[in-house]
Parts: C-alpha cells; sequence; structure tokens
C-alpha cells in the first residue's frame, strides 16, 4: 500500500527474497530488502510517480537476498484498487544472470577496445561504399590524426588515385567473394608525399546473416624492415662485385703465368654455369659453381711457369708437380671468405667417377655435384683449345669423349646435360 506494507505475495516472490512462504514476508517493509544506496531512488520512483501520478514503472534495481547475497531484478509496477483502496502492483523478474552476462560482455568490449587501440597494426574496418567505420589509433597514426577526424573518408580521401583505385578494388574483390587476401605488401604515398610500405590482410567484414558488408583491414608498417632490406640488397651487390673482383685478378694472375690457356677458367665458368642450369639447380649453387670454375686453377700458382708453358710431353715427376694444383687451390681457396663449397670444388675437380681422378682418388659417390659439372666443363674447354703440346682438337671430339666415357669417368646426368647444351644450340664459346 502507501505506507509501502505488504498487503500480498505469492510464493515466488517470497522465494526471490529468501523466504520458505508467503506468511512469512508480510510482516516486512520491503524496502528492507533494498541497498541502502538504492532506497531514495525506488523509494521516490515508487511513491511519487506509481501513486502520486499514477504511472506505470518499468525499473532496474538491487535486491538483498534473505542469505545477504544480491539479487538484480526487473519490476514493473502500476496502480490498481485492492480491497477499495489504491495499491501498488508490482511484478518481479530476477535478471541476476543476465547482469552478470553484461558484466561479462562489458568487460569483453572494454579489453577489446583497449586491444583494438593498443596493437601495433592498423585496424581499419571499411563499408561497402569504401567509407572508414571504424579505426584504431594505430591506423590514424599513419594520417597524422585522431581516428574520430578518418571516419567517413575513403581512400580517395587518403592517397593518390592511381593508389585509391587499387586499394578499392581489392575490397571489393574481397567483398564479392568472400576470400581474404592476405599478406599484400604495398608500397603507397601520404598526403604529405612521404613513401611508405605495408603488409596489408583483407578479410571480410560479416553482417549477423553471414554476408559481407564491408572489408576488416590490417596493415603493418613494415617501411623500416623494406629500408633495411634494400640496404642489405645493396650491401650484398657491393660484397658480391668486390668478391667476383678478386676472383678475376685471381683469375688473372693464374693467366699472367699461364698465358697459353688465357680465358679458360672463364671459358670453363661459363660451360659449368650452362650445364647447372639445364640441370636445374639452385641460383645459389649455380653461383658458387661460378665462382669455383673461374678460379679453379688458382693453384697452378705453385707451379713452376716453365712446365706450364712446356711445348712437349711432361715428366711423370712434372706431372706430379701439376697434379699438385688441386691441393694448392684448395689450400689457398679454403683460407678465404668464400662460400664453404667452393673450395671443396676447387679441391675435386680433377677426380674421376671411378675413383682414378686426383689428389684424392674419390669415386663418384663422395665428390659434390658441382665438381662433376666442372669436371666435364673443364675437359670440353681443354680438349677444345690450344695447348702447348697439342692443337685444338675441336668441340666434337671433345663431346665425343665425354659420350665414350659417361657412366665410367663422367656423371652421366652431367655427361647428358652438357650434351643438351651443345646440341639443343644453347651454348657455345665464346671469346674472354
Amino acid at each position: 500500500d502507501e505506507t509501502m506494507q505488504i498487503l500480498m505475495i505469492n510464493q515466488a516472490a517470497a522465494h526471490m527474497f529468501g523466504f520458505a512462504s508467503a506468511e512469512e514476508v508480510h510482516s516486512i517493509n520491503p524496502f528492507d530488502f533494498i541497498p541502502q544506496e538504492e532506497r531514495e531512488r525506488v523509494l521516490e520512483t515508487v511513491a511519487k510517480d506509481m501513486f502520486e501520478h499514477d504511472r506505470k514503472q518499468i525499473n532496474e534495481f538491487r535486491l538483498i537476498h534473505k542469505a545477504g547475497k544480491e539479487v538484480w531484478v526487473s519490476a514493473v509496477g502500476t496502480v490498481i484498487e485492492y480491497q477499495g483502496k489504491p495499491a501498488g502492483l508490482i511484478s518481479f523478474r530476477d535478471i541476476t544472470n543476465s547482469k552478470e552476462a553484461e558484466k561479462i560482455i562489458d568487460k569483453q568490449r572494454e579489453e577489446y577496445r583497449t586491444i583494438f587501440d593498443s596493437v601495433r597494426p592498423a585496424i581499419t574496418y571499411i563499408d561497402k561504399d569504401g567509407a572508414v567505420q571504424r579505426i584504431n589509433k594505430a591506423g590514424a597514426t599513419f594520417f597524422g590524426l585522431k581516428p574520430k577526424e578518418l571516419i567517413g573518408k575513403t581512400a580517395y580521401d587518403l592517397f593518390p588515385a592511381a593508389q585509391a583505385d587499387q586499394f578499392s578494388a581489392d575490397n571489393n574483390e574481397v567483398i564479392s567473394s568472400g576470400i581474404p587476401k592476405i599478406g599484400l605488401v604495398t608500397e603507397y604515398s601520404l598526403p604529405s608525399g612521404e613513401k611508405r610500405w605495408t603488409q596489408t590482410d583483407r578479410i571480410p567484414y560479416l553482417d549477423e546473416h553471414g554476408d559481407a558488408i564491408g572489408v576488416i583491414e590490417f596493415d603493418q608498417d613494415i617501411t623500416r624492415r623494406k629500408i633495411a632490406e634494400e640496404k642489405l640488397i645493396k650491401s650484398y651487390e657491393s660484397l658480391k662485385k668486390t668478391l667476383n673482383d678478386a676472383i678475376n685478378t685471381m683469375a688473372k694472375i693464374v693467366e699472367i703465368r699461364d698465358p697459353y690457356t688465357s680465358g679458360h677458367q672463364h671459358k670453363v665458368a661459363d660451360l659449368a654455369t650452362a650445364i647447372a642450369r639445364e640441370m636445374k639447380l639452385e641460383d645459389t649453387r649455380i653461383d658458387q659453381l661460378k665462382m669455383a670454375a673461374v678460379i679453379h686453377d688458382i693453384g697452378k700458382m705453385s707451379v713452376p711457369s716453365d712446365i706450364l708453358s712446356k711445348p712437349g710431353k711432361l715428366s711423370d715427376i712434372e706431372f706430379s708437380l701439376i697434379k699438385t694444383h688441386s691441393q694448392s687451390g684448395y689450400d689457398i681457396v679454403k683460407s678465404m671468405d668464400f662460400p664453404c663449397s667452393v673450395a671443396e670444388i676447387v679441391l675435386q675437380h680433377h677426380e674421376r667417377l671411378d675413383g682414378s681422378g686426383y689428389p684424392n682418388n674419390l669415386k663418384g659417390e663422395d665428390t659434390l655435384l658441382e665438381a662433376k659439372i666442372l669436371v666435364v666443363a673443364d675437359v670440353i674447354e681443354a680438349m677444345a683449345s690450344d695447348r702447348p703440346y697439342r692443337p685444338a682438337l675441336g668441340i666434337e671430339k671433345a663431346l665425343e669423349e665425354i659420350s665414350k666415357n659417361r657412366g665410367k669417368l663422367y656423371d652421366p646426368g652431367v655427361a647428358d646435360a652438357c650434351m643438351e647444351v651443345f646440341k639443343s644450340g644453347k651454348f657455345e664459346f665464346k671469346s674472354v
């Protein structure tokens, strides 16, 4: 009633207050179940609005259960006539679970906002018209603006037209196909003209029905990485040039001491490279093979020059000295900052498949493939060119030697690749 005394209560309401029966509640002031800080608001609402102004009330507030626990309720109140007098009829619904769920949702929402604005990648929600719907702080920082200043802007407001066209096309493709575009690396210009690079993921932005209504774009600024990569590439190219210059200088030293074979190492390197490409070796292996080929006779610096240019047949002792050049070359190269396989290729370039080569009589399974390629290229060039002790035998004779001893002295795969590059016209010796 208007004095806040309970006139009638059902069992469900009694249970909500923590009592076993409705009779136990009749003598209790219902405001005893309302927390002190809530009482004034609830009393004013019930007394003034419901009784004085005859207004229907819908409120949410807390009740204190008899056992002391807190219960959230949704209350709907209206004035009726009861035993000839006005009375407030109030129905309660326990909404404790939904309030707890709201707390969890609010917490998750706050966590999402914190993460959204704290992560380093720029995150942008873009609608079908290309307008920004939401953007985090990292994304806004790209443009030197605040997130709210970018809402509603499109790529055409932020980028040159050509770049905006590409971005719009990418977004439209994601929306129409429903398929994300991941890992796109893009160079673009800011309004200031500054060049930047990003790695971008674009995924469909879906509504509750699973339909794509836009794009969520994740942009990671990789400008520093790209600049570092460019510097590294330039440094690598500079180092590669220095290394090649050193290799060519070493090759010239050999040619000065053995002018009759001038250009031999470079010609062998060209053929070895052609064979390796025919065999589809990786680029790094081809590069190392080429390095080794250009300096494969560097060890001849330890051989007396009169033996190197002797026009007649070598004695056994002289030939033994010649045979030391593979080991000497290895000893020179291994102490230098070359890739690890270069020295081994130099060491093995006179080994043979059947173990009849030198300096270590290695068989095929014990030698590098690159060395087997260098063996064939070395034989071909040597036979095809003039030597102090004989005139050139020609390419045909050289290829005949490789074909005849395929599988015995020379690796079959290498021999076949060598025959193919000459037969198909993919290779011919050039003057060096």
